[in-house]
């Protein structure tokens, strides 16, 4: 049986304690030797769903929440944050967690959307529309417009490939873009 590698290990951990130290150290240890990002990174891609479930469980331990964004902001795992989208509440305590994640999944998506764009569309449209809401939540309302239009504008491609499928998803972007857009004083 082979040994999982030290980012695997620490990742592994049972308390949130723990968990949050090991997170520490390991965005720590990767700003000063490069040839760990990586490992890191391949480490959350695999693990950040589960990590995110373990947050919200504990939803009142600040210290490994933020921990677990510093880690999201550092190596930007791109799979795993497009994998822990369904793991993710976008409401507090949870939004600083759920902007990194979200804006990583968004950077990933785009990428490779015009690969596979009936795979990758629905969630790219998804991504945004949450991004709105929790950039909203955070005062952000120039940044939350701009994801709004983007999961407007994603839908609507949506509905013109697909019907009538995605016009709920439609309906709630434009509720959101229009909510985001009466903060700015832009809508009456």
């Amino acid at each position: 049986m082979a040994t999982p590698d030290p980012v695997t290990a620490a990742l592994a951990v049972r308390s949130p304690r723990q968990l949050a130290r090991a997170l520490r150290v390991l965005s720590r240890l990767a700003l000063d030797q490069d040839e760990h990002v990586e490992v890191a990174r391949r480490a959350l891609n695999r693990r950040l769903p589960e990590l995110v479930r373990k947050v919200v469980e504990h939803d009142t331990d600040d210290e490994l929440r933020e921990a677990l964004r510093l880690a999201v902001a550092r190596f930007r795992p791109a799979h795993g944050a497009i994998s822990a989208l369904d793991e993710l509440p976008v409401n507090t305590p949870f939004v600083e967690l759920a902007i990194e994640v979200l804006l990583t999944a968004a950077v990933a998506l785009e990428a490779v959307v015009t690969d596979d764009p009936d795979r990758c569309l629905p969630d790219l449209a998804r991504t945004h529309n949450n991004l709105c809401v929790a950039l909203q939540m955070q005062g952000e309302r120039d940044e939350a417009a701009a994801a709004g239009r983007r999961a407007v504008s994603t839908y609507r491609s949506l509905v013109e490939r697909n019907g009538d499928a995605h016009l709920p998803g439609l309906a709630s972007a434009l509720n959101n873009l229009q909510i985001a857009l009466t903060d700015l004083g832009r809508v009456s």
